[in-house]
C-alpha cells in the first residue's frame, strides 16, 4: 500500500505491469497474456520460449534415438516411435524406422526374382512371367520364339527364315510365295539389255529409249544393241534371199 495515497500497489509479477484495483484485475491480465502452462507440473510461464526450456530440463529428458524429439519416460519415447518411426513391411511382420530401411529390406527379402533382361526385380515368378510379356516379349513372326529386344528378333528372323532373296533388290522373303508376289507388285517390267525392274510399262519404255538404243531387224522381229549386231544379222537374211535371173 502506498503511504501517501493510502492505495495498495498491484503490480504483475510476470511483466511489472501495475494494477490499481484488486487482485482479481492481476490474476485475469495473467491469464491473458502470460498463461502458458506445463502439462507435467502445471507451472506456468511468461512466454513459449520460457516453457519450452523448462520442459526440456525438468520433464523431457529422453531423447528419441531416430530424430530430435525428447520425450518424458520411455513409455512415452515408446509410444512416440510407435507413432513416428514404426513403418511396417508390406509383406511380413517386420517394421522399420524409416522408408530406406523398408526399401531395404523389401529389396533383399521379397525381391528375389530377378529379370534376366533387364535389372528389375519380383517377388515370384508370376510377377516376373508378367512383366517379360509386357517389356521383353517380342515374337518372331515366322516362328513362336520370343525374344528380348527387337533387334535380337530381327537379327533371328533375317538369318534363320528371310532366305528368299529378291534378284531385282536387297530385299528378302521368307517364302518363295512372298518373292512371287513382290516381284508382281515392284518388279513386273523389267528391262531386257540390264534387268533393271520398274513399275509400270512407261518407265521401261522411257528408260530403254533414253539408256538402251535398239538396232531393229527390217526382216524380222529381233533387235539388237549395236548396229554391228545387226548387220551381222541382216546378213543371214541376204544369204537366204533367193536369186533370181532375168
Amino acid at each position: 500500500m502506498s503511504i501517501a495515497s493510502g492505495v495498495r500497489d498491484n503490480k504483475c509479477a510476470k511483466c511489472g505491469t501495475s494494477f490499481a484495483n484488486s487482485y482479481i484485475n492481476i490474476q485475469e491480465h495473467i491469464e491473458a497474456k502470460h498463461y502458458f502452462q506445463c502439462k507435467y507440473c502445471f507451472k506456468s510461464f511468461i512466454t513459449v520460449k520460457e516453457i519450452e526450456s523448462h520442459d526440456k530440463t525438468a520433464h523431457l529428458k529422453i531423447k528419441c534415438p531416430h530424430c530430435a524429439e525428447y520425450c518424458k519416460s520411455k513409455k512415452q519415447l515408446q509410444r512416440h516411435i510407435e507413432a513416428k518411426h514404426c513403418i511396417k513391411c508390406s509383406f511380413c511382420d517386420e517394421t522399420f524406422i524409416s522408408i530406406e530401411d523398408v526399401t531395404f529390406h523389401d529389396r533383399y527379402t521379397h525381391l528375389i526374382v530377378e529379370c534376366q533382361y533387364c535389372d528389375s526385380y519380383f517377388r515370384s515368378d508370376k510377377g516376373l512371367d508378367q512383366h517379360i510379356k509386357v517389356q521383353h516379349c517380342f515374337p518372331c513372326p515366322g516362328c513362336s520364339e520370343t525374344f528380348k529386344s527387337v533387334e535380337i528378333r530381327n537379327f533371328h528372323d533375317k538369318n534363320v527364315h528371310l532366305t528368299v532373296e529378291c534378284p531385282h533388290c536387297d530385299i528378302l522373303f521368307r517364302k518363295d510365295e512372298d518373292l512371287q508376289q513382290h516381284i508382281e507388285d515392284q518388279h513386273k517390267f523389267v528391262c531386257r539389255w540390264c534387268k533393271k525392274p520398274f513399275k509400270s510399262s512407261e518407265e521401261e519404255n522411257f528408260h530403254q529409249e533414253c539408256i538402251h538404243v535398239t538396232f531393229d531387224c527390217s526382216y524380222c522381229t529381233l533387235y539388237f544393241s549395236t548396229d554391228k549386231q545387226l548387220k551381222e544379222h541382216s546378213e543371214k537374211h541376204n544369204l537366204n534371199k533367193p536369186k533370181y535371173r532375168y
